[in-house]
């Protein structure tokens, strides 16, 4: 028998609780708003990335000319909802919003949507909005083509952080079956009854890659652009040689690209033989390999600047629902390098090794993806168009379908 009473064991451990209670107290007080400031103080303020600065001080001159005051910050909160909207194509989950609220750090929305970005759910994502671009959103011919197997691929891709140049050549010239070598998706779409479209490649190489309305000139001299009609038949010289056999995409060199020229009055038809060409930039066109691996190289080149600003822009209007250049295929000619903000971005995207998520997260950073979307000035029509010429605001976009 116990030599307590049932009074006195319960009153025994209150001592012990007194002293857990306390401790809970001072747990909290550091937890709490005295706590929280005090962390403040102690970490240090969040650095932007390089990139994010160089955008950050592009924006800052626009807006000075402009003569426009931008919007403010918006919530943490509705930020990260952006982000998860852009690079997830979903919200955050009630357990995510709940971790980024416990998270203390001042740099804890940066740090939030790089965890985002190195996630195979991103990833998807990515891929699937830029599957769109890439192969269109048709079917193909079943028999030659698998859109899940090139989205997948190119999913695993991005998620492995494979630089974009990489993942272009892949695109461009590689050979084998559409089951097993997923890439090659991206040239038999454009096949049909076993016959592959080179014009139909060549004009989807320049608007998805060099952001350029090539296929313009297929039948005649640009009207407006400084493109010709040879311009768009050298290009598609370039994938003459590529033709479907037994073993999938392959590389015959025997082959060329023929274009059959209508005769008047009922005469015959003449036909020309087109070699490969490119428009510009002949040095940067490789030797030795075959046609499409020449042109992969002369695609992503360093010196081409218009395959960086075709990508970064691309990259904005993933992340702003409109892109800073639209349509995001027609881009002007590359300014004095340097001078523009898709040229801030296309060099910090090129010296960082063309990562991709490395350059959505830097646009992430900047204090243009943000800030509000309110403006003073958007209560008229006059506002409007300066608000949105400067990028004074964040856009209100509407959501995908998906």
């Amino acid at each position: 028998m116990s030599r307590f009473s049932p009074l006195e064991r319960r009153t025994m451990w209150l001592p012990l609780v007194a002293v857990l209670a306390l401790l809970a107290l001072v747990a909290g007080a550091a937890r709490g708003p005295i706590g929280r400031r005090r962390d403040a103080l102690e970490s240090p303020a969040p650095v932007p990335s390089p990139l994010a600065a160089a955008v950050d001080r592009a924006l800052g001159e626009r807006w000075a000319r402009a003569g426009i005051e931008p919007a403010g910050p918006t919530d943490e909160l509705a930020v990260l909802r952006r982000a998860w909207l852009a690079l997830a194509g979903t919200i955050p989950s009630l357990e995510e919003i709940r971790a980024f609220e416990a998270d203390r750090s001042p740099d804890r929305l940066s740090r939030a949507i790089d965890r985002l970005l190195g996630e195979r759910r991103s990833a998807d994502w990515l891929a699937r909005r830029l599957a769109s671009a890439l192969v269109g959103d048709g079917g193909g011919q079943f028999i030659v083509f698998r859109r899940d197997r090139f989205t997948e691929w190119l999913a695993g891709e991005i998620h492995a952080g494979r630089p974009w140049d990489a993942i272009v050549r892949s695109l461009i010239a590689s050979r084998g079956l559409w089951t097993d070598t997923p890439a090659v998706n991206f040239v038999t779409q454009a096949a049909a009854d076993g016959t592959i479209d080179a014009d139909t490649l060549a004009g989807r190489v320049a608007r998805v890659f060099l952001g350029q309305r090539f296929d313009c000139a297929q039948c005649h001299d640009h009207p407006f652009a400084r493109w010709k009609q040879s311009d768009f038949e050298g290009l598609a010289a370039c994938f003459a040689q590529a033709r479907l056999s037994g073993v999938g995409l392959e590389d015959d060199p025997a082959r060329v690209h023929r274009i059959v020229v209508p005769a008047a009055d009922g005469a015959m038809a003449r036909g020309r033989n087109v070699p490969p060409r490119v428009p510009f930039g002949e040095s940067w066109l490789g030797e030795g390999g075959t046609h499409r691996e020449n042109l992969a190289g002369w695609i992503v080149h360093p010196e081409n600047r218009r395959f960086d600003r075709a990508t970064v822009n691309r990259a904005w209007g993933i992340l702003f629902g409109r892109a800073w250049h639209e349509p995001v295929d027609d881009l002007p000619d590359p300014p004095a390098e340097g001078s523009d903000l898709l040229d801030v971005l296309a060099t910090g995207f090129r010296e960082g090794g063309r990562d991709l998520r490395r350059l959505l997260g830097a646009i992430a950073a900047t204090r243009a993806f943000r800030m509000a979307s309110t403006h003073p000035l958007l209560e008229s029509p006059e506002g409007c168009d300066r608000v949105e010429g400067a990028w004074a605001a964040f856009p209100i976009t509407r959501l995908l379908p998906e």
